[in-house]
Order: C-alpha cells, then structure tokens, then sequence
C-alpha cells in the first residue's frame, strides 16, 4: 500500500496448529490482482491473470505485461499474422531490445495490418517511441479520453514494477507518441 508517497508492507498469516492437516491455506484459483495490488475475490474464474494462468508471456508488472492484460488480441493477431511471438531485436543504448517492446507494439500492428492512428479512442493501447534512457519505449491501455491532450492511461511502469492508473497528456508522457492501436 502507499499512503502519503510511503509504502508499506502489510503481511497476513495463519497459525496451524500442531497435528493439523497439511495443504495449502487457500484456494489460488478465488484471487486476481487487478493493477498490481487490489486483491479481488473472483467467483467463477479458474485461472487469474497475470499469474500465469492465462498465458500472459510478458515479465510481471512491465508496460508489456499490461498491455497483454488488457489487450491480448493485439499480441494474438499480430503473432497470427506472421509478427514472432518474441526475440532479440539486437541491442540500442547498450541494452538487448525486443520484438515487443513497449515501442513496438504500435510498429507490430501496423505490420499485420491492425487498424492504428492518431486520434485516442477509450479501450486503445497508446505507444511510445524509444528515447534516451529507455531503448524500450512504452505502452498503455487507454481508459477514457478527454481531449486529444488529456487521456487516462492504466500502465505498468517497468523501471519501479508500479501499475497505476492517471490522466496524462500523451504528447508530454514517455518519449515520441507513436499513436494509438484500435483493432485486434
């Protein structure tokens, strides 16, 4: 939790008592992480996302894995018309850069004809163009929009594992504004 720009540490456990039966304390399958700290009980969800369960291929908490999250038929239909599920792209600013990269989604949905633009639309993704200091670029979910200056993004930030949800001007954010990916 963060209260104040602190964070803090909460830990729940339970005592069993000698003798007990041993097995897990928790059914896994009643929980989903929702933004990387809202703990939400699901009533007839199997496989929570982002744990593995539905297949997200993205590092935990970055851009890329929240993109997956909220819009996995980009990934889907960019793979299925012939983009690679992953690999090298080779190394920029000193760092081993990647087929989906938060800059390269927007480029991936070109590539497989998956319609994109300029103009935000709520339900998006949103890409940024790799810049100094981040070889990566960036991707977010378009939560609603206010202006063509003034939209609200839900991201993860790679750098401090953080997710979060806030209006944003995408001309000012996280390097070049690629632009927007609608369809998938």
């Amino acid at each position: 939790c963060t209260l104040n720009r602190q964070s803090r540490t909460r830990s729940v456990a339970r005592s069993i008592s000698r003798g007990a039966k041993r097995g897990p304390l928790g059914n896994p399958d009643s929980l989903h992480v929702s933004h990387g700290a809202v703990i939400i009980k699901l009533s007839n969800e199997k496989n929570p996302k982002g744990l593995g369960g539905d297949g997200n291929p993205f590092s935990w908490h970055q851009c890329t894995w929240w993109a997956w999250e909220e819009r996995s038929d980009v990934f889907n239909t960019a793979v299925n018309a012939g983009v690679p599920r992953g690999g090298s792209r080779g190394v920029h600013q000193g760092q081993t850069v990647w087929v989906w990269d938060g800059a390269r989604w927007f480029y991936n949905a070109q590539r497989a004809g998956i319609p994109t633009g300029q103009t935000p639309v709520a339900g998006a993704l949103v890409g940024w163009d790799e810049h100094t200091g981040n070889p990566w670029g960036h991707i977010a979910y378009v939560e609603s929009v206010r202006s063509s200056t003034s939209i609200v993004i839900s991201d993860c930030n790679g750098f401090t594992l953080v997710c979060a949800s806030r209006a944003i001007n995408p001309h000012n954010y996280a390097g070049p504004l690629e632009g927007y990916v609608y369809g998938g």
